[in-house]
């Protein structure tokens, strides 16, 4: 069944496969139903991306590594510690709280003035103190030029936003291998239990930020390719409708760019969720529906072709072979 999935997906007969099965239009759960069927599988922890983190700027940048615990994280401290830059910068070492791993901390870096230990919460960026932020996941590191290129390009064009190259592969959507200036992240926040999660930076991030820089070469070295923290499946759609709120707030509007990020997300949830009860996957399908018709009432953009047929199956309702191509997505 996986490699006939997979054929279906090379081969560009996703449309004929759907069109193959008759369509059936369940009968849909009432919203207030299929919100009660997910809270009681998986409580939405009310997640949040506004908040208020206004701060100080002692420093030119503040380096934030994620703590979880590992036993890899003495290279990833020694990269950031021995950067080759006239910048000033602290280092804050956020961690989980569910441990206490002060104590597992070499003193050659709980010594350093510009070093700080501080546990995570939505609320930890309040207490960084640099006019720009860069993230730092555990076992990852840095080269040893990365801060001087990155505030070279950020402070001569005044950027929001600088990203250079990530190595291995594309860092697009998620926040290694770049600076942003901290008055961006004012109001905002990673959700709890989410921290580092990408879609604050695809959704909000990249559309507060009017000035984007880049520099050409690599400036993050990734050894997993997995974020830290990274939230479940059903989290993914709490995350989402909460960074949907912030961008009515903000009243960002919704673009080709986004709603089509939107709909591949929808997509990938739909997937992830394969295995969970079926009440369970009906209800995120109607809450997505939901979803999908409040910002389809923002959005005053033609819809990419290839998303056509699949927001048609979700707006009618056609659940049975909404799920069948998400799967041959």
């Amino acid at each position: 069944m996986k490699k006939l999935v997979e054929k279906v997906r090379s081969s560009g007969l996703r449309k004929l496969c759907i069109y193959c099965v008759p369509p059936q239009r369940d009968k849909m759960l009432p919203y207030a139903q299929a919100e009660q069927i997910l809270s009681r599988h998986c409580p939405d922890s009310r997640v949040t991306c506004p908040e208020d983190n206004r701060q100080m700027a002692d420093y030119d940048l503040s380096v934030i590594v994620l703590m979880d615990n590992r036993e890899d994280y003495p290279q990833c401290l020694d990269s950031v510690f021995t950067q080759k830059t006239h910048y000033r910068y602290e280092v804050v070492a956020v961690h989980g709280g569910a441990l206490d791993i002060s104590g597992e901390i070499p003193g050659k870096y709980r010594e350093k003035e510009n070093f700080r230990l501080i546990p995570q919460s939505d609320r930890c960026l309040r207490q960084v103190r640099g006019r720009y932020l860069m993230f730092v996941a555990p076992g990852d590191f840095l080269p040893e030029h990365a801060v001087q290129s990155l505030l070279d390009a950020a402070t001569s064009r005044n950027a929001d936003m600088v990203q250079g190259r990530s190595c291995p592969g594309d860092a697009a959507g998620m926040v290694w291998g770049r600076v942003f200036k901290a008055a961006l992240w004012e109001n905002v926040c990673f959700p709890k239990g989410c921290w580092l999660e990408d879609t604050v930076m695809t959704s909000l991030l990249t559309h507060l930020s009017d000035n984007l820089a880049t520099v050409s070469h690599v400036v993050y070295h990734r050894r997993d390719s997995a974020a830290a923290g990274k939230p479940g499946s059903i989290d993914t759609f709490y995350v989402l409708r909460s960074v949907l709120e912030a961008r009515r707030q903000r009243n960002l509007p919704t673009d080709s760019a986004f709603y089509e990020y939107l709909m591949g997300l929808m997509v990938q949830c739909i997937r992830r969720t394969g295995s969970e009860p079926d009440p369970v996957r009906k209800s995120i399908f109607t809450l997505f529906q939901k979803l999908l018709q409040e910002e389809r009432c923002r959005a005053d953009v033609e819809i990419p072709a290839q998303y056509n047929l699949l927001e048609e199956l979700l707006l009618q309702g056609d659940y049975r072979r909404f799920r069948l191509l998400c799967a041959v997505w």
